[in-house]
């Protein structure tokens, strides 16, 4: 840049040289004696004079000043102390949305009714634990969820009570969800997790397509390897101590908002299908699905951010402290 502006300063000069020598042209014809040759020797040495004080032109060419004689006109009426500080603003710009990539733990509840045999339609829900890895990407987020622990429970729980063994959790897979972040009118950061479809112990072609009801369809599995077709659940309660083995379909979509860089919270929208495929207590050949309640507030979701070394077992034993219960 240098270097072009010196050439740029040396043309000048040319130029008012050159000026100077066509006045001088145009007085030869008075007779004073000054001859064509007598010019250019006077622009040679005021050549001469200006290298003499400019000796960085003696290590540069043309070539070299022409190179940056284009960085010249866009930069030299600019004010470098501005730029840099405007350089300095753009890198202290804080992120749009906070980092959430990381381990987190999640508590899901389910919360409606079931028209339970024997019991008839009473309140009930679903408490959820799972261990959620997530990865973000300015607006979205990618998500790993892994089932930890389940729990049934109802009003009359007292009387009957649906229970999940672990090897109903074990043999629920890592689903992969994805969730975006966007600014709302609140001034808060939104949490929308799109629809995400688990299909349990049975294979669909499509997840609009209805569940298997007999035991024998080729689409159904043995998921928790009992020998018995589907997943199995418990009942225990007065008078009743059964096994059902059933094939789910569930839904979840999460809208929230982040609270911290390090909490997740807000509602929760599902819905869940199921069959029975097998059962040693025939009052229960129907199964007994939850279905969402008239109080959408009582389905939530709470997200807390973990050390990424955490599990489920980590999850399971602080569940308590980790979500306030």
């Amino acid at each position: 840049m240098r270097n072009a502006y010196i050439f740029w300063k040396k043309k000048t000069l040319e130029f008012y040289s050159m000026m100077f020598v066509f006045m001088i042209s145009c007085t030869l014809h008075l007779g004073n004696g000054t001859t064509e040759d007598d010019v250019k020797e006077t622009i040679e040495e005021t050549d001469d004079e200006f290298n003499d004080s400019n000796p960085e032109l003696n290590n540069s060419t043309d070539e070299s000043a022409d190179t940056n004689y284009e960085e010249v006109d866009k930069n030299i009426f600019k004010d470098e102390d501005n730029e840099v500080t405007e350089i300095q603003d753009e890198e202290n710009i804080e992120p749009e949305f906070p980092d959430l990539t990381g381990t987190w733990a999640q508590k899901t509840v389910f919360d409606g009714y079931t028209d339970a045999p024997i019991l008839g339609n009473v309140a009930a829900w679903v408490d959820m634990y799972l261990l959620v890895k997530q990865t973000q990407h300015d607006d979205q987020i990618e998500i790993e969820s892994k089932m930890c622990h389940m729990s049934l429970g109802n009003e009359k729980e007292d009387f009957m009570n649906l229970y999940i063994p672990d090897s109903f959790v074990e043999a629920l897979p890592v689903i992969y969800k994805k969730a975006f972040l966007s600014h709302n009118e609140n001034g808060k950061i939104s949490f929308f997790q799109e629809k995400s479809t688990e299909i349990r112990s049975c294979t669909l072609e499509k997840e609009d397509d209805d569940l298997p009801v007999k035991a024998d369809d080729s689409r159904v599995e043995d998921w928790d390897n009992d020998g018995v077709p589907g997943i199995m659940i418990k009942v225990e309660g007065i008078g009743v101590n059964a096994d059902v083995s059933i094939v789910q379909k569930v839904f979840t979509i999460l809208r929230g908002e982040v609270v911290s860089s390090d909490r997740i919270e807000g509602l929760c929208e599902w819905f869940e299908w199921q069959k029975v495929m097998k059962t040693d207590y025939s009052l229960f050949k129907d199964g007994s699905p939850t279905t969402p309640g008239d109080d959408a507030e009582r389905s939530y979701f709470i997200n807390i951010k973990l050390s990424d070394d955490a599990d489920c077992k980590y999850v399971i034993e602080h569940r308590a402290e980790l979500f306030g219960e």
